[in-house]
């Protein structure tokens, strides 16, 4: 947050959500691929783009649905995986030395 402040970074853009998506950025790195693919699997792209609305608003659908899904598959393997394996190698590692 000082860090943030010092160099000018402004409030709107550091917020608790900008700032999970930076500790989980390489879970959401690793899952956005996944999610494509299974929701092109299910068809659900299919479906959006059958819809009787101009292009532009289904792209924006698939990515607002897109982006949520994955940032919720992402904070389950973040939160349940990647947090706990962390806390893990710290704990070695204090033992270690």
């Amino acid at each position: 947050m000082i860090s943030a402040s010092i160099l000018g970074i402004p409030s709107i853009i550091n917020t608790k959500f900008t700032r999970f998506l930076g500790k989980a950025s390489y879970s959401i790195y690793l899952m956005h691929s996944i999610v494509l693919y299974l929701l092109e699997a299910s068809r659900f792209y299919k479906i959006i783009d059958n819809l009787n609305i101009i292009s532009p608003v289904k792209f924006i659908i698939s990515l607002l649905i897109t982006a949520g899904v994955t940032v919720m598959v992402s904070y389950t393997t973040y939160k349940f995986i990647e947090e706990p394996g962390i806390n893990f190698g710290r704990k070695f590692l204090i033992r270690k030395t």
